[in-house]
């Protein structure tokens, strides 16, 4: 009915004659016919204006709006123009009453421009317009009164922004009451629409002069009002908040009428209004997660003061904040999820608005605090996220402010631990009684044991926001020294905090506090060692986990160059805190700081640390001055800091003792001048590389990720020094995990068993003699009631240490696989950077051994047999990029055929799996070829060769796999008919009584189809080297065609050939026949042609018989085929 009735009145009055335009003539003057031409379907662009005003997307929005001012601008005629502009404007009321997608903003966004723009469309025809198609009547149904009410906001709120009431100077004071009470009245029709009409309101008021508002507007605004102060509701509250400021503002204050309605603001926000209005800003709370425009106003009014009344501004700005937040808020007794939801929206909004003490003294109260760490800590609250996204504000806007706060939560989390949810604390003590005393040690020894928990709970968290705030600011690329300071001053805290600790033994300092003049210690985190501030105690597992940390943000990264500050920073903190302590112990036997290790750890870092900190700087100005080995120069640089930390860590200060002693001797070596070399050179000496590859392999066994990361950083850049010994160390490491199987475990355990079973049956038998006396005696003897206790105990340890044993047997088992992944990582590595020694073969053994290992094992060794796969694929991939060999090495060419002969063994004695011997095929294909092209190692190839096809066809379970051959035939051709042509004849030349010989007819017909594909002729004929070894080989294979062609089978005895199988010997006989016609075409000699005759003609021979008594027509067809090539002798 509504779109009708619009329809209606639109487009469906009568037509009339158009009326003369003048210069006093408005849109209202003219008629409706003139707008009918708007509605021709001539004009398509015209209309997809407005339908595009409500696309959801804005831009679409934006630009409609742009394209239908523009072309009204266009219009050079003015009929025309105020045609389009008529129909526009009418159209856009219309449109503003509509709740389809994103009508509203279109049109009413289209209405304010096209005011703006136009200046003849005037206001009071636009608010007649409004009046007069947007006017409710009590027919309406209710959804159809909200879109009408909807209009005419949007309609009101379009007027507004169009800054059209600012021109009109001479009606000012007829449309300001006008619009003001039209938004009164459309709030007075629901309670949800008030807000949004009060804030129109306040938008309009400071446009209004104070003759306006005294005669026309004072009176129905106070109407509004007039209620009790408790009884106000949010938008009222809003509402009187805002005229207050106008009227504060306006300097309307003297005005005592108006003073009586209106309070000034101070007077307004003082603590006992405050509590008045307490139900207005508890209700407040209604629409979370979205924030009351009363709150809007409330801080903006407080907030937006000039630069002179800063304190006086923030002073009133603190107390309204703990009389509203904290007190009303926050209320332990009346808060609930969306208040406290409310508080965390309103810390949002203001925490950039605020200085930095006025954040940390009031704002950031002990309630709000606990507030947002008590939903931020855990993941179940329903505030969680909404805490989690406070933090995350804070952090982005008030970077430095946020990690003060958090280095205050790790130093001082007692306080908050004791408000988080529900300790159980019983305040009430009685004393009179002696199991009450015992009752309240108990009591206090839980709540101790709860208050730890809590305080770990919280430095935990503290610390994962602040090193996740930390590293974000490192990773920034700025090197501005104010960004430094950024994240020097958090890291300094945290190693400060981890590897150092306050002697109570010591002394306690006097706290001279500095004057303004007076330049910051070089190192400010030493406030936490002050003796007067008293913070709780740090637990040991908060400590492992804060230096965990803080080696993982050490290393993190480490191929950029920030990181590598950072962890130079860190070394140079340590190692001047280090030489304070060591000159204050020096002193005196009490100093105020200590190593948080203890002695054992200190000694070590005292020791070590002055030495390698004279190393770092040597390797540094060596780097600077010498562009040789830079990058391993770079590496060793970063191991001895990242080590020299390690030092303070108490579970890893003896290792990297050893390991820093190591890398001093292996850098030295490795790095030494050529002009320092010494006259005599010690033969024993280990190998520089190796050691250092033994140092890394040696850290990579540590279960931590920031390790890795040096490890891995520190071995791609000595890369290149990689050599044989070092590659031998890595390979020993990923060898397969030697254990018991069950089998063993078993028969170990039935032994001891049956020796315990035969001593308890001649117990047995002596107790039943004589039950009587073995009881007496059992009884009586208190003895044995102690032997038969120990004999049960030692049962049931024995049974605990061997669960034990089993336990910390699966652990290793699983340590030493989680190893040999980060060393399979290295050589992903060494080989992905494209490594050309031939040494890298050395891997392949291991590598394969570890692979049929774990073909079947736990889920551990499964990831580490895909990671090996991989590893293998890579090896396939860039095989003719590494390997090459050197004919002047003979080193080069036995590893190659060491490495062939190792595969072929493996796969002639494993049981493989078809991955494990596709890797094994592909692998061999390739080493096979290398070898074969060297001649000094053809012998050994051939050897090895030799073995592989008699296991592969002269054993009749061979696991030798066949498929080897066609691979290497396909890929290789060349070298398999020299390689294998003659071998193949030889065991087909063998007898039944002689050794090796072939044993089945399958073999035989798998061995005839790959002499098939030998003899072909055009592969074949390239190399006069093949066709020497055909010749020598063709009367074998004469013999292997005529022998294998029997025409009566059954008369021996016999069963009938397969016709696959005699499908194999005709195109074997096919491939002989064309290569020897096709060498007897080329010129070769009498003799030899007059061989290849008779060995022809004796094939053919044998064929005639074999052809007639075929019963297969499509073999009779191949060997008639077959035997029309003797056409060609």
């Amino acid at each position: 009915m509504g779109k009708k009735r619009r329809a209606t009145s639109i487009d469906g009055q009568q037509s009339q004659q158009q009326p003369q335009l003048t210069s006093n003539t408005t849109l209202k003057d003219l008629n409706h016919s003139t707008i009918e031409k708007c509605n021709d379907e001539s004009q398509p662009s015209f209309m997809q204006f407005f339908w595009e005003f409500a696309d959801h997307d804005t831009n679409v929005r934006t630009s409609s709006i742009n394209d239908l001012i523009a072309y009204i601008e266009s219009l050079s005629d003015a009929t025309t123009q105020t045609e389009r502009l008529q129909y526009t404007l009418r159209r856009l009321i219309r449109g503003l009453a509509s709740s389809r997608d994103a009508a509203r903003q279109g049109f009413s966004v289209a209405l304010s421009v096209l005011l703006q723009s136009f200046p003849q469309v005037t206001l009071q025809e636009t608010i007649d317009l409004l009046n007069d198609y947007l006017q409710i009547r009590p027919s309406m149904k209710s959804v159809e009164q909200r879109d009408y009410q909807f209009g005419q906001l949007f309609g009101i709120m379009a007027i507004v922004s169009s800054k059209r009431l600012e021109l009109e100077c001479e009606n000012r004071a007829k449309y300001f009451p006008l619009l003001i009470l039209k938004l009164i009245e459309i709030s007075k029709w629901k309670k949800w629409i008030r807000e949004v009409c009060y804030e129109c309101i306040l938008r309009i008021l400071p446009k209004v002069t104070n003759e306006i508002f005294l005669e026309a507007l004072m009176e129905p605004l106070s109407s509004v009002l007039q209620c009790q102060r408790e009884d106000f509701e949010p938008e009222q509250l809003q509402l009187h908040l805002g005229v207050s400021h106008y009227v504060e503002s306006a300097q309307l204050t003297e005005n005592k009428v108006v003073a009586q309605i209106f309070s000034k603001k101070t007077t307004l926000l003082t603590l006992a209004n405050l509590k008045l209005f307490s139900k207005a800003f508890k209700a407040s709370s209604s629409c979370y997660p979205r924030i009351h425009s009363l709150w809007y106003g409330l801080f903006g009014a407080l907030l937006s003061q000039d630069k002179g009344e800063d304190r006086d501004c923030f002073a009133l700005f603190e107390s309204v904040w703990k009389a509203l937040v904290d007190d009303l808020l926050l209320d332990d007794e009346h808060t609930t999820h969306e208040r406290k939801g409310l508080v965390l929206k309103l810390f949002e909004m203001i925490v950039t608005k605020v200085p930095a003490s006025v954040l940390h003294g009031s704002i950031l109260s002990h309630k709000l605090v606990t507030c947002l760490c008590n939903n931020a800590l855990k993941p179940s609250n329903y505030l969680h996220a909404a805490a989690k996204h406070c933090f995350q504000v804070f952090a982005s806007s008030l970077q430095a402010e946020f990690i003060h706060f958090l280095e205050h939560q790790i130093l001082f989390p007692s306080k908050l631990a004791r408000t988080l949810e529900s300790i159980p604390v019983d305040s009430t003590k009685k004393d009179n009684e002696h199991p009450a005393s015992l009752l309240e040690i108990e009591e206090e020894r839980d709540f101790a044991r709860e208050l730890g928990k809590r305080v770990h709970h919280i430095r935990m968290w503290a610390l994962d926001q602040l090193i996740h705030t930390v590293s974000q600011v490192i990773l920034k690329q700025d090197e501005e020294n104010e960004h430094s300071k950024r994240w020097q001053e958090p890291l300094e805290f945290l190693i400060s905090l981890a590897f150092f600790q306050r002697n109570e033994a010591a002394p306690q300092k006097v706290v001279v506090a500095q004057s303004a003049n007076e330049t910051r210690n070089d190192y400010g985190a030493d406030r936490i060692w002050n003796n007067d501030v008293k913070t709780h105690p740090i637990s040991e597992s908060f400590r492992d986990a804060l230096m965990k940390r803080i080696l993982v943000l050490l290393s993190s990264n480490i191929a950029s160059e920030i990181p590598k500050t950072t962890l130079h920073f860190a070394f140079h903190i340590i190692h001047k805190k280090l030489l304070k302590l060591c000159k204050d112990r020096k002193k005196s036997s009490k100093c105020t700081l200590q190593c948080a290790g203890g002695e054992s750890v200190a000694k070590n870092a005292f020791a070590q640390i002055p030495k390698v900190a004279s190393l770092v700087e040597k390797a540094h100005s060596n780097s600077k001055s010498s562009t040789e080995n830079a990058a391993s120069r770079k590496a060793f640089h970063l191991l001895l800091m990242f080590l020299s930390i390690q030092l303070l860590d108490a579970s890893l200060s003896d290792d990297a003792v050893v390991v820093l002693q190591d890398l001093e001797r292996s850098s030295q070596d490795l790095f030494n001048e050529k002009g320092a070399k010494s006259s005599k050179v010690d033969v024993e000496a280990p190998d520089p590389v190796a050691v250092l590859i033994d140092i890394l392999l040696s850290m990579l066994a540590q279960d931590s990720s920031a390790v890795r990361n040096v490890v891995m950083h520190a071995f791609q850049s000595v890369l290149q020094l990689v050599n044989r010994n070092s590659l031998e160390s890595i390979a020993q490491v990923i060898k397969p995990i030697i254990r018991k199987t069950n089998d063993e475990e078993e028969i170990e355990e039935g032994e001891s068993s049956e020796g315990e079973g035969e001593e308890d049956e001649e117990e047995d038998e002596e107790i039943l003699l004589d039950s009587e006396e073995a009881s007496k005696a059992l009884w009586d003897d208190v003895a044995s009631l102690d032997r038969d206790d120990m004999a049960l105990a030692a049962i049931v340890r024995q049974v605990k240490d061997k669960s034990a044993r089993k336990n910390e047997t699966k652990i290793l088992e699983q340590r030493q696989i989680h190893f040999q992944l980060r060393v399979l990582d290295l050589l992903q590595v060494y080989l992905t950077r494209g490594s050309k020694q031939s040494f890298m073969l050395l891997i392949i053994p291991p590598l394969l051994d570890q692979l049929q290992a774990t073909e079947r094992g736990i889920k551990h060794e499964r990831v580490l047999h895909e990671r090996i796969r991989t590893l293998f694929k890579l090896i396939q991939s860039r095989a003719k990029l590494f390997v090459s060999i050197d004919s002047a090495l003979k080193e080069d060419k036995l590893l190659v055929t060491d490495t062939v002969e190792y595969i072929v063994t493996a796969m002639i004695t494993q049981n493989a799996s078809k991955p494990t011997i596709n890797v094994c095929i592909s692998l061999l294909v390739f080493l096979v070829r290398l070898a074969y092209s060297q001649p000094t190692s053809m012998e050994c190839v051939e050897g090895v060769m030799v073995r592989a096809i008699e296991n592969a066809f002269t054993r009749k379970h061979g696991r030798f796999p066949r498929r080897f051959f066609e691979e290497f035939i396909a890929r290789h051709h060349t070298e398999a008919i020299q390689l294998l042509l003659p071998r193949f004849c030889k065991i087909f030349d063998a007898k039944e009584s002689e050794r090796p010989h072939i044993v089945d007819p399958f073999l035989q017909s798998e061995a005839r189809r790959l002499l098939t594909i030998l003899v072909r002729s055009k592969p074949l004929l390239r190399e006069p080297a093949n066709t020497t070894i055909f010749i020598d080989s063709s009367p074998c294979i004469r013999h292997v065609i005529v022998s294998s062609m029997d025409p009566e089978p059954e008369s021996e005895g016999k069963l009938p050939m397969k016709a696959k199988r005699i499908k194999t010997i005709i195109t074997l006989a096919r491939e002989y026949l064309q290569t020897c016609i096709k060498l007897q075409s080329d010129s070769c000699s009498a003799d030899l042609h007059e061989r290849l005759q008779k060995d022809m003609q004796t094939v053919f021979k044998a064929l005639a018989p074999f052809a007639a008594a075929s019963k297969s027509p499509v073999l009779g067809k191949d060997l008639e085929k077959l035997m029309s090539l003797q056409s060609a002798l």
